[in-house]
């Protein structure tokens, strides 16, 4: 099959085993249920998954962009729509807006942008990106590690990270935290774990005093730098996780550090707090090797 002319919708189901090839600027619409075991080749187009509520678009076969700037746009009918990768994807461009990611292929996506759906997987599949993740909406990711290597703004919203799941901002990447809603809690929430080794930065934009970003995952490690960047932001970053730490936790003029919960935190040797606003320790214990600078 070679969508070349127009776009092409295929709503009743059905499979593929064998060639289809999508020409720059076009799209192929794969709705309801869908199995293709052959080669799927994205030549600057996009493929559309869009399978029904309880239904599965499978892509178990080859999917190639030998120009290397296709566009796969996951939305599916509700979140009981499953778009199934059951083989290595490498795209430069992933949509998702809804149904939920799942399959036993790893995927590597240089833009990720993030509007609704769960992500799924299989035991020891991971998730890659390596350009800017936009992500916002009240979604989970479960059975699937997520390495960031290219920048994370979260835009309004929560992660939930299931238990057994990890989500890493890799060295050299910014995990921001952008909050613009007026009394809505923006989180990064679940039973798993969020690492950060390189710079996870608070970024409020409103105003309101009752508002905070909160980490509340089972575990948060940071190995890198926490930071809130705006001077006169005055909402706390609450992290009410368990973690060791070895990294740098940077609290400005006028800004709050809070941790709480009922947990163990270690801040380990390398491990540095420098302190010019308030660090409140609302719970748990907390064990201090590192360094600490402040009033």
């Amino acid at each position: 099959i070679n969508v070349n002319n127009r776009n092409l919708s295929i709503t009743g189901g059905g499979s593929s085993d064998g060639t289809i090839i999508i020409s720059s600027g076009k799209s192929l619409f794969l709705q309801n249920s869908f199995n293709s075991s052959g080669l799927i080749e994205n030549n600057a187009g996009t493929l559309h998954l869009n399978p029904a509520s309880s239904n599965s678009v499978v892509i178990g076969g080859v999917y190639s962009e030998p120009s290397s700037d296709g566009t796969i746009n996951v939305a599916g009918g509700s979140t009981s729509g499953d778009s199934v990768f059951n083989t290595s994807i490498n795209t430069a461009n992933l949509l998702q807006s809804n149904g939920t990611i799942k399959g036993s292929g790893d995927i590597t996506a240089g833009t990720f942008n993030h509007t609704g759906g769960h992500i799924d997987g299989g035991v020891g599949t991971t998730l890659t990106t390596t350009g800017l993740v936009t992500y916002s909406g009240v979604n989970n990711i479960s059975n699937r590690n997520w390495s960031i290597l290219g920048g994370f703004d979260l835009v309004g919203g929560q992660l939930g990270i299931a238990a057994g799941t990890t989500v890493t901002n890799e060295l050299g990447s910014t995990l921001n935290l952008n909050a613009s809603y007026l009394g809505v809690l923006d989180t990064i929430t679940g039973a798993g774990t969020l690492a950060n080794a390189g710079t996870m930065r608070q970024n409020f934009t409103s105003t309101n005093t009752g508002e905070s970003m909160v980490i509340g995952t089972a575990v948060f490690d940071n190995s890198g730098t926490v930071e809130i960047a705006s001077a006169t932001d005055i909402r706390a970053m609450v992290i009410n996780s368990a973690g060791t730490h070895t990294g740098a936790f940077n609290i400005g003029a006028g800004q709050e550090m809070r941790f709480g919960g009922s947990v163990t935190r270690d801040f380990n040797v390398g491990s540095s707090i420098s302190n010019s606003g308030t660090l409140s320790l609302n719970g748990g214990t907390n064990t201090f090797t590192g360094t600490f600078t402040g009033p």
